[in-house]
């Protein structure tokens, strides 16, 4: 769909660039035309993708998990300051080329600078009890460390996003040389980091959910699946999300200059890794046979209570299944943690004997 939207805009490039070269106008017209065909294509181009980030008029399409109005919301400033900040910078090229002094120049440049900084610090004042809600968990009693962290952050983080915005500013209009490309870098760097990663855990739970889906028939012959399904969904979830995470946390490390993925180049950080893999295999099989064993024993135990053979129907079967549960139980959670002991270096031999 997004190549789809992009043609029409890559036919007008070729038409406009091609009308400029054919026509053969003066320099400052070919100038004054270029930077206009420029600053159409920027434009359009970045709303194209916003669209297909955001998709406010398609909702199955949407790669994040937010409502109809807070996409078109999103998709509104975007492009907002988009045009702002490309069309402010096209007057001042535009009246630059044609003779304004680069005095004046600067100046318009540095008051579309000020005005985008503004637009976003409206942006950031319009959303700053949303966000604080989320910071603290949408209302929720606030518990432990991390959440009291979280909650003082949601009732200052507009006031260092403010901060944010004038240091950016401030190194911006004093063309201090080398900083802002670096901040502009790396916010660049951490926001794409942050957008890919959420999409990306959308995709998972998506995933995992159409995978462990339970089907009519299935629910029909064994009707606490379901419940077990949800389960393994939320541990799935949590696990692959929390993997997602981790990884960008990393890559935000990286971009800020802050060498994260050294531990793990040593043979320390390859054994840590590697362990800890291994260790979630263990954990995820044990999960995997107890619920396969505990589906099984409570498809035995409907039997009996439905009324069966005679084997079935008897009360020492109804006695001995539910004690069967507890020996599989006990027996799959020893080997696993004896299994993960041994991973992490400890002597079983004692424990087995």
């Amino acid at each position: 769909r997004s190549l789809i939207d992009l043609v029409p805009l890559g036919v007008f490039a070729a038409a406009a660039y091609g009308a400029i070269l054919l026509s053969g106008p003066g320099d400052t017209a070919r100038g004054v035309l270029i930077a206009v065909v420029n600053a159409v294509v920027l434009a359009r181009g970045i709303a194209i993708v916003a669209r297909a980030v955001l998709t406010p008029l398609a909702p199955n399409l949407r790669l994040l998990p937010i409502r109809d109005a807070t996409a078109a919301y999103l998709y509104m400033w975007v492009r907002r300051l988009v045009n702002l900040a490309v069309y402010g910078t096209l007057v001042a090229q535009a009246a630059f080329l044609l003779g304004m002094p680069e005095t004046g120049f600067v100046v318009i440049t540095k008051i579309v600078g000020l005005l985008v900084a503004a637009f976003v610090f409206v942006f950031v004042m319009q959303n700053r009890v949303a966000i604080r809600d989320w910071l603290a968990g949408g209302g929720d009693r606030i518990k432990g460390t991390l959440q009291i962290v979280r909650a003082r952050l949601g009732d200052v983080w507009h006031i260092l996003a403010g901060l944010f915005l004038a240091v950016v500013y401030v190194v911006w209009a004093l063309e201090i040389e080398g900083v802002f490309a670096l901040i502009a870098r790396v916010t660049v760097a951490t926001v794409v980091i942050l957008l890919l990663a959420r999409g990306a855990a959308e995709i998972v739970r998506r995933v995992v959910v159409r995978l462990f889906r339970v089907g009519e028939e299935l629910k029909g012959r064994f009707p606490g699946l379901e419940a077990r399904a949800d389960r393994f969904i939320w541990l799935v979830h949590r696990v692959l999300t929390a993997v997602i995470y981790l990884i960008a946390a990393f890559a935000i490390l990286e971009a800020w200059s802050i060498d994260a993925f050294a531990f793990f180049e040593t043979d320390l950080g390859s054994l840590v890794v590697a362990r800890g893999f291994t260790i979630l295999v263990i954990v995820l099989a044990t999960l995997f046979v107890w619920e396969a064993a505990s589906t099984v024993i409570d498809r035995l135990l409907r039997g009996a209570d439905a009324g069966g053979d005679a084997l079935v129907q008897s009360a020492r079967i109804r006695t001995l299944l539910p004690l069967a549960r507890s020996v599989v139980l006990s027996l799959v959670v020893v080997i696993a943690a004896l299994a993960v002991l041994a991973e992490l270096g400890v002597n079983i031999a004692p424990l087995i004997a």
